[in-house]
């Protein structure tokens, strides 16, 4: 697969190794495992004059050491600098920082966290020396990390050697829909439902698009079939990196990621659900949402989220949410080779699955198109709102011109009907938000067209129907 977006990070990278002359620098470059990190390191630096790339093994320090000798030792001599063998870590990182004295030198330690396994010595021995000579030093030291966990404490733990050693930390996202949808249709996956349905699975994980690519498939039914019954790998996934993510206590972090993952939105919720105390699931919570970055919280898009005690927390990733609600609680189904039932779990839920993921997409849209003018006003918040009794897919507001737009999302087959408009506006009605002197506009997001007794209803300034058509049209054109 060819190299999709990453413009705003390759910008960064670029600009870090740009000045060298007046000071050594480093960073931390983080994200979940196959979103793409080794693959953006080596776009950036891979032409650099001086770039040493180190993939930190799980293995034993001394072989690991020996291992990164060869490769130090191979580089300099091409440099005409004369090495011996690196039998000490402090002996091969002194190389280094000597070496990038005299030189803009890139030097990347990918999965940074592994030293963890083979020696922790490594922390210390960096510190003293970034110390000693990195500030002296035309170095930029790259730091990659799978695990988000691990990763974050290195640096960000007072108590680790690394703390305050770094400025700049960069959280490596998926990819949006948009380019989702582009990488897609250069595989020759044209159709945008297809898009839609296959993004809510994969998500926007770059390493689960190539297998796309490598494994064709008809429809989202033939998809789905592959995957259950024939892809290990992605079968397997979800338990191979997050066990390794959460160590001993996975079992009850895997437990509020399922619960989640089925609705369960709530702390209330999610604790009666898994039978744990308040207590506990706050815990597995705030380090799922704060430390690991897997769940994110929502409040309702008038609230302070500083202070909102109506939170609901969903799963950020498109993947895990879906393997958590169909693999990893259907492993008995797997265990047994019942693998229809699977399926057919998954194709009769399908549709009342793929909505949240349609409505979020939707409000990636919206803002992206308030910002290109398209909108009666530029949004600057977009999201859900809820009370007790109603709830508003997409609410956007502006507060200095007081504009509110209010808006519902349809993934279904079935044409929509004026009723629609009808309920959101009642709907609107208990938005206190600015109630006297906002300004409103309605629009109604359909998956097909919508009945003519709606569309008559359309005023470009007030009343604004989209559809799948209008989607793809969009997405065509950025």
């Amino acid at each position: 697969m060819k190299f999709y977006d990453r413009e705003k990070e390759l910008e960064k990278l670029h600009m870090l190794a740009s000045s060298l002359e007046k000071r050594g620098k480093t960073v931390v470059l983080y994200g979940r495992r196959r979103i793409g990190k080794t693959t953006l390191v080596k776009k950036a630096f891979m032409e650099h004059d001086n770039f040493l790339y180190f993939f930190v093994a799980r293995k034993e320090g001394k072989l690991l050491l020996r291992d990164f000798s060869e490769i130090l030792s191979e580089f300099l001599s091409k440099k005409g600098v004369v090495s011996g063998e690196f039998t000490r870590w402090e002996s091969f990182f002194r190389a280094i920082f000597s070496y990038s004295r005299k030189e803009d030198t890139i030097v990347v330690f990918d999965e940074f966290q592994n030293f963890l396994y083979a020696d922790r010595s490594v922390f210390s021995t960096i510190q003293n020396l970034w110390d000693e000579m990195g500030k002296e030093s035309r170095i930029l030291m790259v730091f990659t990390g799978s695990y988000v966990g691990m990763i974050k404490r290195i640096f960000r733990d007072e108590k680790e050697p690394l703390y305050g050693r770094t400025e700049h930390f960069m959280n490596l996202g998926a990819f949006d829909f948009t380019t989702v949808s582009r990488a897609l249709s250069d595989m020759g996956i044209n159709n945008i439902e297809e898009q839609i349905r296959l993004y809510s699975v994969m998500g926007g994980v770059p390493r689960y698009l190539e297998l796309l690519e490598d494994t064709p498939h008809r429809d989202f039914r033939d998809f789905v079939n592959n995957f259950v019954k024939e892809d290990e790998f992605l079968r397997d996934e979800g338990e191979r990196i997050l066990s390794q993510e959460f160590g001993r206590e996975y079992l009850r972090y895997f437990a509020v990621i399922e619960a989640i993952s089925l609705g369960k939105a709530t702390l209330t919720e999610i604790s009666d659900w898994t039978g744990e105390s308040r207590t506990s699931v706050s815990r597995y919570i705030h380090d799922l949402h704060r430390e690991y970055e897997i769940i994110k919280r929502v409040v309702p898009i008038t609230e302070d989220p500083r202070r909102s005690k109506k939170g609901r927390y969903f799963i950020k990733d498109n993947f895990y949410r879906f393997w958590f609600r169909y693999v990893y609680r259907n492993s008995s189904y797997f265990e047994i080779g019942n693998h229809e039932h699977v399926i057919r779990e998954i194709l009769d839920e399908n549709n009342a699955f793929v909505g949240p993921i349609y409505e979020e997409i939707w409000r990636n849209a919206l803002f992206d198109m308030s910002k290109k003018g398209l909108l009666p006003f530029r949004i600057e918040l977009i999201g859900p709102w809820w009370e007790r009794t109603s709830e508003i897919d997409i609410v956007a507001i502006n507060e200095n011109s007081k504009d509110i737009l209010f808006a519902e999302v349809k993934w279904n087959n079935k044409p929509v009907k004026k009723k629609v408009l009808e309920e959101l506006r009642k709907k609107a009605e208990k938005v206190s938000w600015h109630r006297k002197d906002r300004k409103e506009y309605y629009v109604i997001i359909s998956k097909t067209e919508v009945e003519r007794e709606l569309k008559d209803t359309e005023d470009e300034k007030k009343v604004m129907i989209f559809s799948l058509k209008d989607l793809e049209d969009w997405i065509n054109t950025k």
